[in-house]
This record gives C-alpha cells, structure tokens and sequence, in this order.
C-alpha cells in the first residue's frame, strides 16, 4: 500500500469528502513521469519549462501525499523506488 498508514488515507479521504480539493494534480503526475522518462529532475524541468527546485516540490509533494519515497538515489543516480514502480503505470495513463 503507498500510503504510510490509515490515518493518512482517512485524512485525505475526508479532505475530498469535504469538497476540498486532493492534493495531487495532473502537473505533478507529469512531472513526476518526465523524471522517471528523462533520468534526471533537471531535464525534466527543463521539459516542463519550469525550474529545478519546482521539480523537486512537486516530486516531494507527491511523496507526502503518498507517504512513501519514489525514488532512491543510486551512485548519484535517481532510481524508482518501490513505490515509486507501482504509482508510474497509473501516472502514465493519467496523464496520456
């Protein structure tokens, strides 16, 4: 499961209960799969036409959402996490 626990799915359950919007959004998804596609947040920003530092807020955001890392640096390399496998596919047809 990606969420860290109950109460983090409940809260976010009833934040959407509420009318309130979820906290991910269709621009971090996309951001999130041109990481895992280019390899490197910098040349996913640069993709997106956004700064680096936006990136990673959007990719941070997601983890919280989540409660769950999605990638894992690997000799200076970003690497999906488990996670981060599971959320990709889903991302993809989201956003395609």
């Amino acid at each position: 499961m990606l969420f860290k626990d109950s109460l983090n799915r409940r809260k976010h359950n009833e934040n959407i209960e509420k009318g309130g919007e979820a906290e991910m959004n269709i621009e971090s998804l996309k951001m999130f799969c041109h990481v895992v596609d280019e390899g490197s947040i910098t040349k996913a920003a640069k993709l997106g036409f956004v700064s680096q530092p936006a990136v990673t807020r959007q990719i941070h955001q997601l983890e919280e959402l989540y409660g769950a890392l999605l990638f894992d640096r690997v000799d200076g390399k970003l690497k999906l996490s488990e996670a981060g496998k599971v959320l990709y596919p889903y991302a993809k047809e989201i956003i395609d």
